[in-house]
């Protein structure tokens, strides 16, 4: 038998709502539907098929109040509040209720800013050791389906990177970014981080996988060497990280002799861009005969 593989996130949000909370949301009006009862132990494959797809595709087993609504449009209107309500309240079995009653995932709250559930999940700090809801939060609306964006439309990543976002939640996101994006991403932060000879963000970068290689088409195909050589002394005074910068990109595969859309190399751009002192001599030691 082959066993499901889950993430972190995901046996976390199975084990916060549990199958005793999950079922009074999806079985609730069970009572209600004649000719209906659940499969026991002794029941065949038809059986437990027809009552799965009935309880969870065809939602045959919720129980609706007048108040929800009489017609399906104000019904998704009523249930999109509540699961913005919830997800304010850190309240994960009240959004998966609502999302099981038929809320909009992407749901935005014209009255809240125009914020998302998204938004909200992201900005929610954990507190102490214990498991934070903004993971959970974000687990359970990416199993509906939700856009990896703000109401406004900006990259969800990138609102959470400004919010100074939880850690695992910024890690959670970049699981979920396509593979092309997550390489362009962590290439443009290879490069900015050289390009400010920040020496914890270019090994951050390089720690998460980003291609030493990656040439920014928006600066004449320069590499994160192209651009870390020109690094200047800070005015103030304190240390510079250029050189050192220098040295982790080519201990971990950079190639000084790469050449940019110009067809200059990094010694051809420090010479030509007035780079240190010390950084042109540095390079000598390192070019080929």
């Amino acid at each position: 038998m082959t066993l499901d593989s889950i993430s972190d996130s995901e046996s976390k949000l199975f084990l916060a709502i549990g199958n005793d909370q999950a079922n009074a949301i999806w079985e609730k009006g069970l009572a209600l539907q004649k000719g209906w009862k659940k499969p026991g132990p002794g029941a065949d494959r038809n059986a437990r098929e027809g009552y799965i797809k009935s309880k969870y595709m065809w939602k045959g087993f919720l129980a609706y109040n007048e108040s929800d609504g009489k017609t399906e449009a104000e019904r998704v209107a009523s249930f999109s509040r509540k699961l913005h309500s919830a997800a304010k309240e850190s309240n994960l079995l009240g959004m998966s209720e609502a999302l099981a009653f038929g809320a909009h995932v992407d749901w935005v709250n014209e009255d809240d800013g125009n914020k998302n559930c998204l938004e909200i999940c992201v900005q929610h700090k954990k507190q102490g050791d214990e498991d934070g809801f903004g993971l959970v939060c974000l687990e359970l609306l990416w199993q509906h389906g939700v856009k990896m964006e703000t109401g406004f439309g900006v990259p969800i990543l990138d609102f959470a990177t400004v919010e100074n976002a939880d850690k695992e939640v910024i890690d959670y996101l970049w699981s979920k970014l396509p593979e092309t994006e997550r390489k362009d991403r962590l290439g443009k932060m290879l490069y900015e981080a050289a390009k400010l000879n920040d020496l914890a963000s270019l090994a951050e970068a390089i720690q998460k996988g980003a291609n030493i290689s990656w040439k920014n088409p928006k600066d004449s195909g320069k590499s994160a060497l192209h651009v870390c050589v020109l690094g200047k002394k800070p005015k103030d005074g304190s240390k510079w990280n250029a050189i050192e910068c220098v040295e982790l990109l080519l201990g971990n595969g950079g190639q000084l002799e790469a050449l940019d859309n110009d067809g200059h190399n990094c010694m051809d751009v420090a010479v030509v861009g007035n780079a240190e002192r010390e950084m042109v001599e540095f390079l000598a030691t390192k070019l080929p005969p």
